[in-house]
């Protein structure tokens, strides 16, 4: 997959050489992520495989798929909360500027309103206590949090890759080293007279309900799972990363991890484009494996969703019989 000693290097020259002064901006800025960024191509089924040889075998990344490459890591509450505008009056008119808006404010404010009627709708709701298990539910049903949904399965991220997306748009796998994660979050936590002694899950979660909303916590990024998982997570091998900051912007802490207090030897975030000229082989590969909407999705609309994707493969498969070459639609 490339030799690794050339990111190290290549980072850590950047990192030495940058010079906040001449490029106008610190270094610890969201313009800079892509930089820390390990990047492959992926053309087609058989590539993908032997790519992924070595991640098979580490059981300690996670994964993320994007429909469109273009796509940051970014939460659904900084999406939510992101504007762009422009101060009307100025004279100085610096132009248009993108912000965040109170994204901790507004989660407090979402998930005080969500305790206060999900009574309504399920039975056996968490308790008022544990925060990280209300946050997961909102999150399940679409409310924006900071929770990033991730998987352990690389298959079931290339599944959510290619779900929305478009043959004429290329997709992207996202792989990021949770015992990194793991390891650098701890040593920066341990400092905090709260941190369990033995983080086991459900000490560190007790510790996370705590603190989520303190407004000291430090800039990093944790792997978090719910204690009572529901049946949707299981099934995609799911998890989260939350980012405990209060910067708002997901990668902004993700960063700063990667850069202080010292660059990792090797990448740990790496970023796999999936071209899109073997979409449908990909899609019909999964659902051999039994990764489709029906199982990722339990219940009558995970099977529709399924059912949608199985009628496109249904006609690529006429069209290649036919040795037609299909030109637009699907």
């Amino acid at each position: 997959m490339g030799s690794e000693g050339d990111w190290a290097e290549r980072v850590r020259r950047f990192v030495n050489e940058y010079d906040e002064q001449a490029n106008r901006r610190p270094l610890i800025h969201p313009d800079n992520f892509d930089l820390f960024v390990e990047t492959r191509t992926v053309a087609s089924w058989r590539q993908f495989q032997e790519v992924f040889g070595p991640f098979f075998q580490q059981r300690s990344w996670v994964f993320r798929g994007h429909h469109n490459s273009a796509y940051r890591l970014e939460t659904a509450l900084e999406r939510a909360c992101c504007r762009t505008f422009r101060l009307t009056g100025d004279p100085l008119d610096f132009g248009p500027t993108r912000a965040l808006w109170m994204p901790n404010k507004f989660e407090r404010d979402l998930l005080l309103q969500f305790q206060r009627r999900a009574h309504q709708y399920i039975q056996n709701p968490p308790h008022d206590s544990a925060v990280l298990d209300w946050l997961a539910l909102m999150q399940h049903h679409g409310v924006p949090t900071r929770l990033l949904d991730w998987t352990f399965s690389p298959y079931v991220a290339l599944y959510f890759a290619f779900e929305n997306s478009r043959p004429d748009t290329d997709c992207a796998l996202w792989a990021v080293d949770t015992d990194w994660i793991t390891k650098e979050a701890h040593e920066t936590l341990r400092k905090d007279s709260r941190f369990p002694k033995a983080p086991n899950v459900r000490a560190f979660n007790d510790y996370l309900d705590r603190v989520l909303f303190d407004d000291t916590n430090p800039n990093v990024i944790v792997m978090v799972n719910p204690i009572k998982m529901n049946d949707r997570t299981a099934a995609q091998q799911g998890v989260f990363l939350y980012d405990l900051s209060h910067t708002g912007a997901f990668d902004l802490p993700l960063l700063q991890m990667l850069v202080m207090p010292a660059l990792p030897t090797s990448p740990v975030i790496w970023k796999f484009i999936i071209k899109p000229a073997e979409r449908v082989r990909f899609l019909r590969e999964l659902n051999r494996m039994n990764i489709h909407a029906a199982s990722l999705f339990p219940g009558l609309d995970g099977f529709a969703r399924s059912l949608k994707l199985n009628l496109e493969v249904e006609i690529d498969g006429r069209l290649r019989a036919a040795n037609l070459e299909q030109l637009s639609g699907g």
